[in-house]
């Protein structure tokens, strides 16, 4: 069996994994708009990524916008500059797993 090993990195990432996962399972629990859900963890962080996809662009900022009440915090509209696709999104951290709820917007929400 191979294990992806990177200076001996794989069991801190294994328990980031879990950790994201245990979180997720609990946010799913919660009577929410549906997002599509990635867990990505490194050596370092786990994080979870929840992206509003396949609504129209209000109804995806509606989304972001009942997640952030969820999570107490303000969702924030993110751009590269103006005329460019931006982001609006809602960033929390529950138990050491850094939580980003987001949709891809091309105009200010």
């Amino acid at each position: 069996m191979t294990t992806n090993t990177l200076n001996g990195e794989a069991a801190p990432t294994r328990r980031h994994q879990r950790d994201a996962t245990v979180v997720l399972l609990g946010l799913l629990a919660l009577d929410l708009p549906a997002a599509h859900w990635e867990v990505d963890a490194n050596p370092y962080q786990a994080r979870l990524s929840g992206m509003a996809s396949g609504f129209e662009p209000a109804a995806r900022t509606d989304v972001v916008r009942a997640w952030a009440a969820r999570l107490g915090v303000e969702p924030a509209y993110r751009s590269e500059g103006p005329g460019t696709s931006g982001f609006f999104e809602a960033i929390a951290t529950i138990s050491d797993v850094h939580i980003r709820v987001w949709t891809v917007l091309t105009g200010g929400a």
